[in-house]
């Protein structure tokens, strides 16, 4: 079995589970034992653009409760924002504040029709290794690629126009369980 955590569209390879229509299974991500019942059964989770949108005070749960399901060689694949390299952009003055704020939290146009959208952590590689391997597993990194800055801004819409198409650096993060 291998699940793609708030994924979008179905596809053959992953079972998508979201809280949005087009998806294989219409279910909160955060209640996993809601629509896998048995333990050590899943050979894959996958979290594209997720993990961030989970609260921080369910995330420690959330990712004992993905191990627990996992099988034994399985692992969780995680594709987020880099928000230190979206920081250090800031700090090098390639973006605004105003814009690296809104890499790290969404504007409302997108969190205000669906809080689940909020961002919630952020994390650069080495920190998001560190949390699977506190949890037991092993960890490896690998080049997730970037994205192209498309936000607005509330207040000052003209202030994004600069920054749109620019690339934003992403991480990769896979945990393995070893037996």
């Amino acid at each position: 079995m291998k699940f793609d955590l708030g994924g979008r569209c179905k596809n053959k390879e992953f079972t998508t589970v979201n809280m949005e229509e087009d998806c294989d299974i219409k279910h909160d991500i955060l209640d996993v034992d809601g629509f896998i019942s048995n333990d050590n059964v899943v050979s894959e989770f996958r979290m594209i653009h997720t993990l961030e949108h989970i609260p921080t005070s369910l995330y420690v749960k959330f990712l004992k409760t993905l191990r627990r399901k996992l099988r034994s060689g399985g692992k969780i694949s995680v594709v987020l924002t880099d928000a230190e390299a979206a920081i250090n952009m800031w700090k090098d003055d390639v973006l605004s504040f105003r814009a690296m704020k809104k890499i790290l939290f969404p504007p409302a146009q997108l969190t205000g029709a669906n809080q689940l959208m909020a961002h919630h952590n952020m994390w650069n590689t080495l920190d998001l290794a560190r949390d699977f391997q506190a949890l037991g597993f092993e960890v490896y990194s690998f080049d997730a690629g970037y994205w192209n800055f498309d936000l607005t801004d509330e207040f000052f819409p003209e202030e994004m126009k600069q920054f749109q198409g620019l690339k934003i650096k992403n991480i990769g993060v896979m945990a393995l369980l070893r037996g």
